[in-house]
């Protein structure tokens, strides 16, 4: 896919594309996954985590890749926990057989932001695209269908099928930012860099001392 899917031109740092924006900046790499600053970071600590492998969605990783994802999210949430004072939360919008918008990214990449929903908030979302609890180690139960998986700050998991607008849950992260206009990220070019210069700052080294240990862990 490499030439067709930005991500895994980022991922083979294609033509410098890493040299190019700090948003490309690797914060960990390993064989199977990148973690990158997200463009549109309304907060510090607003990540993308991809795959190597070119995916549509998570819901097509191999027990290996699983392992670590998990092994990740763990690892993500005790260190950024640290160092921002609360667990972050994640989120993937997964792809069933083709992308459903022209303009969508088909490379899987879970949203993390160290921001935590209000209670009130949660609930609203929750109810909104009827979102149920599941076990996150069963994600390829879900492989085949466009789906939105939610992984809040305490580790509960949850997941749809259901129809919802396009960026949602960017909405509901702006909105709890105090950034509601902000949600677009397509519609500045130099959108979130600020934030992305001390995302780097703070996280960089961190991921780099810690990281590896966590995603290596049986």
């Amino acid at each position: 896919m490499e030439g067709e899917c930005l991500f895994c031109n980022i991922i083979t740092n294609k033509n410098g594309l890493r040299q190019k924006s700090i948003v490309n900046t690797a914060l960990y790499e390993d064989n199977m996954f990148l973690i990158t600053p997200g463009l549109g970071s309304l907060t510090p600590g607003y990540l993308m985590l991809m795959p190597k492998r070119h995916l549509l969605s998570s819901a097509n990783f191999n027990p290996n890749e699983l392992k670590r994802y998990l092994n990740l999210g763990n690892g993500l949430r005790e260190i950024m926990g640290d160092v921002y004072g609360i667990n972050p939360i994640f989120w993937e919008n997964g792809t069933g057989l083709a992308p459903k918008y022209s303009n969508c990214i088909p490379h899987s990449h879970t949203q993390v932001a160290a921001i935590n929903f209000d209670k009130e908030r949660e609930a609203q979302i929750i109810e909104r695209v009827k979102l149920k609890k599941f076990d996150m180690s069963k994600i390829n139960d879900l492989v085949g269908n466009d789906y939105l998986t939610y992984w809040n700050e305490n580790g509960d998991a949850f997941y749809t099928f259901e129809e919802k607008p396009r960026q949602f849950m960017r909405q509901q992260y702006a909105e709890q930012a105090g950034k509601p206009s902000e949600w677009n990220w397509r519609e500045s070019e130099n959108a979130g860099l600020e934030n992305i210069a001390k995302t780097i700052e703070q996280l960089k080294k961190p991921f780099e001392k810690y990281l590896p240990e966590f995603a290596l862990s049986k």
